[in-house]
Order: C-alpha cells, then sequence, then structure tokens
C-alpha cells in the first residue's frame, strides 16, 4: 500500500490516546478507532506508522496488529483466549524432556534443556505453589488440578491487554509457564527465545549451523515493547 499521510500522532480524546494519521483517526480492520488508554503504547504504534516508508508495510507493523487484535477480538474472545492458552498446560514445552545423557537414547541435550527449563519450572512453583510433573515419555501428561485451578484464576483476572500478549506468545513458545512468566515481566523476549528454541539452538552449536528466525524474534519483539508500555 502506498504511503498516503504526511504525519503520524497521538490524540487525547474520550479517555483514550488515538492514533491519528494527518490529524485523522486510524482504523482497525473491524472499523474501530485505534486507540488505548497507555499513552507510550500509543505513541510506539504511532511511531510505526511514521517510520514507514513510500509504502506501507502492514505485515512488518507488528505493535499495531497486536493493538488491532486487542481492540477487535478481546471483548468477544476472553473466554475462547483462556481456554485454548489453558490447553498448554498439560502439553508445555518445559515438561517434555529429552533422555538424561548416558541413557540408551541421551544425546546431551537434557542437560542444556534442564539449565534452561528448570528455572521457570521453579518460578511456577513459586508463584502458583504447584509444582508441575515432567516426563521423557512421549506420552501426554495430565498436571494436578490444583494446578489447573490456580493459574485459571489467575488468567480470568488478566486484563485485555496482557491476555492478548498471552495468548499470541503461549502458542510461538509452546508453554503456558513461559507465556506467564513473560506477561508478569519475569523473562524478557531474548530469554524466552533462548528457552523456547533450546532444541534448535543446542543442535546448532553442536553441528555448527546457522539459526534463522527472525520472525518469532520479532514477534516477541513487538509483544515485550506492547508489555513494556503497560502500567
Amino acid at each position: 500500500m502506498k504511503r498516503f499521510y504526511k504525519s503520524a500522532d497521538i490524540l487525547r480524546s474520550g479517555g483514550q490516546w488515538q492514533i491519528v494519521l494527518d490529524g485523522k483517526p486510524v482504523r482497525t480492520p473491524l472499523k474501530n478507532r485505534l486507540a488505548t488508554a497507555h499513552e507510550s503504547l500509543a505513541r510506539a504504534v504511532a511511531n510505526e506508522w511514521a517510520e514507514q516508508g513510500e509504502h506501507i508495510n502492514l505485515a512488518a507493523m507488528t505493535l499495531t496488529q497486536l493493538l488491532n487484535t486487542r481492540i477487535d477480538q478481546a471483548a468477544t474472545s476472553r473466554t475462547r483466549w483462556q481456554k485454548e492458552v489453558m490447553r498448554y498446560l498439560d502439553t508445555d514445552l518445559l515438561c517434555y524432556r529429552a533422555p538424561a545423557e548416558g541413557s540408551a537414547t541421551g544425546t546431551g541435550i537434557a542437560a542444556h534443556q534442564a539449565a534452561l527449563w528448570d528455572p521457570w519450572l521453579d518460578w511456577f512453583h513459586k508463584t502458583y505453589g504447584h509444582r508441575l510433573q515432567t516426563t521423557q515419555d512421549i506420552k501426554a501428561l495430565r498436571q494436578s488440578p490444583q494446578a489447573h485451578q490456580a493459574v485459571g484464576r489467575d488468567i480470568e483476572t488478566c486484563d485485555d491487554d496482557r491476555l492478548m500478549l498471552l495468548q499470541t506468545v503461549v502458542p510461538l513458545a509452546g508453554s503456558l509457564v513461559l507465556g506467564l512468566a513473560f506477561v508478569k515481566g519475569a523473562v524478557d523476549d531474548q530469554a524466552l527465545y533462548d528457552a523456547m528454541r533450546a532444541e534448535e539452538i543446542f543442535k546448532a552449536r553442536l553441528y555448527g549451523d546457522a539459526m534463522s528466525d527472525e520472525s518469532a524474534r520479532a514477534d516477541l519483539a513487538a509483544a515485550q515493547c506492547y508489555r513494556d508500555c503497560l502500567p
């Protein structure tokens, strides 16, 4: 899309900060006004629009996409989002481990996983009062009802912004534990990326291969920028 505006800015109106192009409000895909209660977030989104060149690259405007999702979907999708992220508790990446080194099928990755993942399982235990099971088996785990209840209650209290971030990050990471740590500010985008790509990073270093996963890095960086703009 060819750029059709000269300036991008924000305007205070009705308790919200609206993103405006040449003074006119930007609309979401569902024709709602692109606006937020958080001034720093509005400025970050406006900067995305201001930084566009001769042509607008909507696919690269990840902050705008996140805010669009919150505005257009949060009111009608909260229950679905909660159910979707809760499904990851029994299939959480951090709970499924490679065989230990020295076993018949061990590769050395188990120690790497433990170093990156165990601190987050400890964080979960400290935060929610329940320790998650881990396994080296391919059979799905069923975490305790108490763990499900504790996490479910916490997710129900999330505001729309943080719930939107949670439903964005959890499928990307394959981990509800990492997603919760992220929205609570306990882990940054780089550490989250290292944890969710632990196996790939280990193998790349082992065999001298290069990793290219810029899309995931960009999505996490945008999610962190959004999160850091929240009070």
